[in-house]
Formats: structure tokens, C-alpha cells, sequence
């Protein structure tokens, strides 16, 4: 033969001649008469695939394949066992009472569903139900893509809420993944594709209950407090080892009569400590003492972290899980999630901004009142906090979750620290001699006049005893007692320059040079190519470790003496309605000048209107998160006020909690916006509370005082404003665990653990 390929018909020949025998030489190595039909139909196959095969004898290359085919038809039988092996026990058979409660289940999702309002049933029926994609019910129903896609989400937010309403804030989760035969503790998973087979095996509205599985994985609750056994790294001063939770009572009654734990309270111990350290400093680097830093666990109001004369603030508070993160509002009053962790100390600076012009005219300020809850209290008269002690050993934050009570007392307000001004400060020798004097020229690297400089004066503490600016030539000038000061020039890009000095009984000249390094430099441009000019670009260390911040001037901008680590860049417009940055650029500490572009969107704007539950007053707070830009903001909707819009929000995805008194903290959806249109949430309805009486006790006064409600969650317990209340009177607070802490007689703290659910009368007895 003196073709060099095999035709075809002549490979089929062969490989029927040595068929038997591949049949033989598989089974004698696999002992398995299935496998070996397969593995020598797979080596047939890979030979007739092979058309490129030389002359000669087959046999030898056949058999080697087989070989390799038979070796991987083990590896994966090994690997299949251990898997096999590997697996949790099979669950016993369903009891009739199992089946029961499945039954019941499903007919409570479904029954859920079908009471929801329009457009969130239509939308969601026709997702799940039809199984039609979210393109083709827009296209159904004339409306925009976000908007199908906002209504699914939503709808699926208000149907969580309203299972866990009707399980007065049990975990409703596990019995639906039995319900529905799903893994409980498996991640996240969203059921797509399988719902139109599904339709077919159940059929009617109970077929969108696989659909709806998935809310199992994602609903948010808030459980008893879980058990955590402590670690070695656990705090010492935790005597047990396990908080074992004894089970709450709950009766289906619309009065629930709470029963009173054991005297040791076990279940209130939180063996975990979280520390957060922030310092706030201005664009110069210099520290600002006495500012109020807002910060709040999740699903908690916002309290106040007052910082001492060096711009330092320290919290400490304890928790039931080891790790877990806080919200952090900055400078430019955006949120942040920063991490925190049992063991060690949380460091992050907050900058604060002088620069002008930050929002249209208006000034930044830093110093914020809180809209609700209070974290420290004021004593004695300069002007600290500390942390506001209470009946829980260890709830700190306080959140206002009642609706009713007597009015708690008002939150000290302190006056805002005044900003050291940038004209020279004069310090007054107390022993009326005249004082000596600081003068000094400060340059450039290149020999120039650095004018409008900031000159910041140290002495033995962190913060400026004196700070003021050069003039058009550069010059400063400060009267200063005699003492050994340190002397700062600069903070912005030309650098910094240090000098220790000994200002004695005469002028002391202390000129200083100043030197810009690690210097990061670049240009923003606008989506058409134009030098943006007065954008506000902030670096900030992504360690939370530094930040600084600069005005473009013609499009570039310049910050120097950055540490060397990595951070991003924020560019924000000078729009007064943007309530979030422009854009978000990586920054690494080395490298060339940069080169960013403003997104060409204009903004999307949120519309939403919060309806409040009844009997519910008050304002509503709305926390928006951004998850592109890894950025948030909160916003208050007055009572009174009906609509909430939020403009100038960059395209992206954004996820909303909402906050009123009666009603707690709200799923409010996660929705896309394009960075351009305006999209309308419509009426978010908030939970419905539950109602808490505290049972008269005869002869004592109608004024119930001295005690402390506190809401068990699984990671701390928040304590409520609430100072007093009358006896028999209704208060209505959001679905959950709750104790009531008193001191008895004999001075001994006493507790009464209850459930509060939604729609249903609890009735506390303290005696």
C-alpha cells in the first residue's frame, strides 16, 4: 500500500477484526461487563476519529488506548466512592406530621404570593410561573428592563417580609427547604430555567414555590442567639464556654404571657470583643479633635464617635460572632463597610474636607447629630463622651424600634468645633511679658514662593497649638511662648517640610523647603475628551490607613507623600446633586500619570415612597448601598412626606434598607440603575409591628421606670430608647426576640424573654 493515510473502509475492517478482543482485554482489567462495553466502545470511536493514522497494524495502538481509557474509568470510580462515602446519612423517611407541616408550608408560600399587590404578583408569576425571561415580560407588559427587573426584585423583598410577619420573626427558612427537598446550608441559588418543569409536574400557583426556593438562602432574619463556642483567642473574661439559649415559648394566642429564663442569664453573654480606632484628619493631614464620627453595627441607627483634641476616637463594644463590620460615614457624609474582627484593633482614618466648593457653595461639615439611637452620653463639662452604660452588660448601640412610648430624653448637642482659621494665631503669654516670635519664608523644591501654605506649630501634643498661612511671597509670621515647638509646612502637592525649632525670648527663623515625594499625578477628562476642571479627586488608602484629596485645575491634579500602599481615586462633580462619586479608579502607590475619564451618564434617580405600617409615625430612614462603587449614603424621609427621590446616583447596582420606628429595618430590594433615567420604586410598604403591654401590677405607679427592653439579634443585642412608659400601654415594635431587664428589691438584675410578633399582642408580666 503506498498511500500514506488508511482509507476509511480499511480502519472499519481492522477494527472489526480486533473488537472481540479490546472486548476481552477490557474486562479482564476492569471486571465489569457495563464499564468494559463502554470503554471499548469509546477506544473504537477514538479510532475512527483518528483518520490520519499510518499504515501498519492497529492492534498495539488500540490496546494502548483501551488501557488509558480503563484507567481513567477507575480514577473516576475511586473518586465517585469517595464522594459517596464522603455524604451525610440519608434523612429518615418523612413522619405524617413532617408531611403536615410540608403541606402547610407550601400552602402558606403560595397563599403569600397570590396576596401580594400589582404589579409585584403579575411580574412575578409571569418570571417564575411562565418561566418567561425578564426582556420578555418588559416587552409583554410595554415596560423598561430595570423596571421588570426592580419589580421582581421588590416583590420578592415584600414576600420574604410577609413570611416572616406571619412566623412572628422565626427563621421560616428550614421548613420551606424541607418543603421543597433543598439543602438548607447550601449557598445561594437561584432556580431559573427549572420552573417551566416544574409547571408541568405540580401545576397551579403551587409550581412557583420552586421558583421561590431561593429565598430560603437569601432571607436575612434575625434567629435566637446562635450557640458559639469560645476559641482560645476568646475573651478571658467570659466564664462559660457556651451560651446555650434556652427555647422561647410561643402560644398562638393574640396574648402571649412571657415566662422568665433561669436567674443566670446565660444567653446575654457576648464573648467576643470588636475594637474600631478612627482618626479624622483634614486634606493637609493635620488631625481635628472634637468631631463626631457616625458609625453603626448593620441594621443599626447611626451613633457618634467624638474624637479627642488629637483626632483620635477609640470604640469598644462586644458581640456574639468573631467577626463582623460597622458602617462608617466619611467626610463627604458617604457610608462605608469597614471590618472588624475578635482580637485585634480596627484603624481607619476619616478625611475631612476644607477645600471649598465641595457640593455647588456649600461647605461639607463633619460634625452630625443622629437621626436616631444614642452610643454616648455627655459628662462633665469639657465636652467628652463616654459610653453610655445600661441594665445589659453588654448592649451598647441603642436603636429607636418603639413606637408610643414616653419620649426618651434628648441627645446633648454639641456646639461645632470651630475650624482653626487660616489667618495667623496669636498666643497670649500668660505672665504679660511680650511673646517671642516665629517668622520663617517657605519655597518650593524648584526656588519658588510657596504661597498660601498651610504652617501648622506642634508641641508635645498630637495636635497644632497654631496654624496659619503664607502670604503671596511665601512669608509666615507667629507669636509663640518660649518652648520647643515642631514646625509643619505644606500637605498638598508641593510637598512637605518639617523643622524642630527653640523659640526663645527673641524672633527665631525657622525657612523651610519643601519636598514632594511619592508623588501621584494625572489627568481627568470628560466623556467627550474636555479637561474637567474643578473635580474633587479623593485617594483613599484601601486599608483605610490615609486618604488625601485635591481640586483639578485644567484637568490635572497632584497629591504628594502618599504612604506606599494601594488605594483608589473618587472623582466627584461639582453637581450639588451627586450623593456619590462620580467614578471609582484602582490607584497603585507606583506608577505613571493617570489618565481618567468621566463616565458620559448624567445620573439615574431614585424615586420611592415608604408607606408606613399602622399606628407607625415618624421619619423614615433609607440607607442605600452601592455595589459597584463599594460606597453608600442615608437619607431621611420627614414625617409628613410622602415621596423620597435621590438623584444623581451613578449606573450600577444598589441595594436599599429602610428604617421607621414600630416597623425596624426593611428589605427595601436591589435594583439596577443605568446611570441616566429615573427609576420608580412606587409604595414600599414597611413591616407591620407587633403590640407589647406590660401587665399592671396593682399599687405600683402608672409610670413603669428603672427598666431597659433590649432586642436579642445573633451577632449583639441593641438596646431601645425608652426611659418610660405607662402600664397597660400599647407599644408597638418590629417582629423578634426581646428581654425586658429590671433590677428587683434586692438589687439583683432580673430578665423576662419574650417574643414579639407581628400583627399579635404580647403581654410582659414583671413581676
Amino acid at each position: 500500500m503506498t498511500e500514506s493515510h488508511f482509507p476509511l473502509r480499511y480502519v472499519d475492517l481492522e477494527l472489526q477484526q480486533h473488537a472481540a478482543a479490546l472486548r476481552c482485554l477490557a474486562g479482564d482489567l476492569l471486571r465489569d461487563p457495563h464499564a468494559a462495553d463502554d470503554v471499548t466502545q469509546a477506544t473504537l470511536q477514538q479510532a475512527v476519529r483518528h483518520r490520519d493514522l499510518g499504515p501498519g497494524p492497529l492492534g498495539g495502538w488500540l490496546r494502548v488506548v483501551l488501557q488509558n481509557f480503563a484507567r481513567q474509568w477507575r480514577r473516576g470510580e475511586r473518586r465517585r466512592s469517595a464522594r459517596e462515602a464522603a455524604l451525610p446519612a440519608p434523612a429518615p423517611a418523612a413522619s405524617p406530621a413532617d408531611t403536615l407541616v410540608h403541606r402547610e408550608t407550601l400552602q402558606a408560600v403560595t397563599t403569600a404570593v397570590l396576596q401580594l399587590a400589582e404589579p409585584y404578583q403579575s411580574t412575578i408569576l409571569q418570571r417564575y410561573f411562565e418561566d418567561l425571561p425578564p426582556r420578555v415580560i418588559a416587552e409583554r407588559t410595554g415596560t423598561g428592563l430595570a423596571t421588570v427587573k426592580s419589580r421582581l426584585q421588590r416583590g420578592l423583598a415584600l414576600l420574604r417580609a410577609r413570611l416572616t410577619a406571619q412566623h412572628g420573626g422565626r427563621d421560616w427558612r428550614p421548613a420551606l427547604a424541607a418543603a421543597l427537598g433543598l439543602p438548607f446550608a447550601a449557598p445561594a441559588t437561584v432556580v431559573s430555567g427549572a420552573a417551566g418543569t416544574l409547571v408541568l409536574q405540580w401545576g397551579g400557583a403551587a409550581a412557583l414555590l420552586a421558583a421561590t426556593g431561593w429565598l430560603v438562602h437569601t432571607q436575612w432574619s434575625s434567629p435566637r442567639p446562635p450557640h458559639a463556642t469560645r476559641t482560645a483567642g476568646s475573651a478571658p473574661a467570659v466564664a462559660r464556654t457556651e451560651m446555650a439559649a434556652p427555647p422561647l415559648e410561643r402560644t398562638p394566642a393574640d396574648a402571649t404571657a412571657a415566662t422568665a429564663p433561669p436567674a443566670a442569664a446565660a444567653w446575654l453573654d457576648h464573648p467576643y470583643t470588636f475594637e474600631l480606632e478612627l482618626r479624622v484628619v483634614d486634606e493637609f493631614g493635620l488631625p481635628i479633635g472634637h468631631a463626631d464620627v457616625p458609625f453603626a453595627p448593620d441594621d443599626v441607627a447611626l451613633h457618634t464617635l467624638r474624637t479627642d483634641l488629637g483626632g483620635r476616637a477609640v470604640a469598644t463594644w462586644r458581640s456574639r460572632t468573631p467577626t463582623g463590620w460597622v458602617w462608617l460615614e466619611d467626610g463627604e457624609q458617604t457610608l462605608r463597610r469597614v471590618p472588624v474582627a475578635h482580637g485585634r484593633r480596627t484603624s481607619w482614618t476619616i478625611g475631612h474636607l476644607t477645600l471649598r466648593q465641595r457640593r455647588g457653595q456649600r461647605g461639607v461639615p463633619l460634625l452630625k447629630v443622629p437621626l436616631l439611637g444614642r452610643l454616648f452620653e455627655r459628662h462633665g463639662d469639657d465636652g467628652d463622651r463616654t459610653l453610655a452604660g445600661g441594665l445589659h452588660p453588654f448592649a451598647v448601640f441603642a436603636d429607636d424600634l418603639v413606637s408610643g412610648a414616653v419620649p426618651d430624653v434628648a441627645v446633648d448637642d454639641f456646639e461645632p468645633t470651630t475650624q482653626l482659621s487660616d489667618a495667623a494665631t496669636t498666643i497670649v503669654d500668660t505672665t504679660g511679658t511680650v511673646t517671642p516670635s516665629l517668622q520663617g519664608v517657605v519655597l518650593t523644591a524648584a526656588g519658588a514662593a510657596a504661597a498660601q501654605t498651610t504652617i501648622a506649630v506642634f508641641g508635645d501634643d498630637p495636635f497644632p497649638v497654631a496654624r496659619t498661612a503664607t502670604d503671596a511671597t511665601g512669608a509666615y509670621s507667629l507669636e509663640l511662648p518660649a518652648g520647643t515647638y515642631t514646625v509643619r509646612a505644606g500637605g498638598d502637592a508641593n510637598g512637605t517640610a518639617t523643622t524642630r525649632v527653640v523659640v526663645r525670648d527673641a524672633t527665631t527663623a525657622a525657612p523651610l523647603v519643601l519636598q514632594a515625594t511619592r508623588l501621584l499625578r494625572g489627568r481627568v477628562r470628560t466623556a467627550d475628551g474636555a479637561p474637567a476642571d474643578s473635580v474633587l479627586v479623593v485617594w483613599r488608602a484601601q486599608d483605610g490607613s490615609a486618604w488625601d484629596a485635591c481640586r483639578t485645575m485644567a484637568g490635572t491634579f497632584a497629591l504628594a507623600d502618599l504612604p506606599p500602599t494601594a488605594g483608589v481615586l473618587e472623582l466627584w462633580s461639582a453637581d450639588a446633586e451627586r450623593r456619590l462619586p462620580t467614578a471609582v479608579f484602582a490607584a497603585p502607590p507606583d506608577g505613571p500619570a493617570l489618565d481618567l475619564r468621566l463616565p458620559p451618564d448624567r445620573g439615574s434617580t431614585l424615586l420611592l415612597r415608604p408607606r408606613r405600617a399602622e399606628g407607625c409615625a415618624g421619619p423614615v430612614t433609607v440607607r442605600l448601598w452601592h455595589h459597584e462603587l463599594a460606597r453608600g449614603f442615608e437619607a431621611t424621609l420627614a414625617e409628613g412626606v410622602d415621596a423620597l427621590r435621590l438623584p444623581g446616583l451613578p449606573a450600577g447596582n444598589c441595594e436599599l434598607r429602610l428604617a421607621a420606628s414600630g416597623s425596624g429595618w426593611c428589605d427595601g430590594g436591589r435594583h439596577w440603575l443605568d446611570g441616566n433615567s429615573e427609576l420608580d420604586l412606587g409604595e414600599i410598604a414597611l413591616a407591620a409591628p407587633g403590640t407589647l403591654r406590660f401587665a399592671a401590677i396593682p399599687g405600683d405607679s402608672a409610670l413603669v421606670t428603672g427598666g431597659e427592653l433590649c432586642r436579642l439579634r445573633p451577632d449583639l443585642d441593641v438596646r431601645t430608647n425608652l426611659t418610660a412608659l405607662l402600664q397597660d400601654q400599647p407599644l408597638l415594635l418590629p417582629a423578634g426576640d426581646y428581654t425586658w431587664l429590671q433590677r428587683d428589691a434586692a438589687g439583683a438584675l432580673s430578665t423576662r424573654r419574650f417574643v414579639v410578633q407581628s400583627g399579635a399582642t404580647t403581654v410582659v408580666d414583671r413581676r
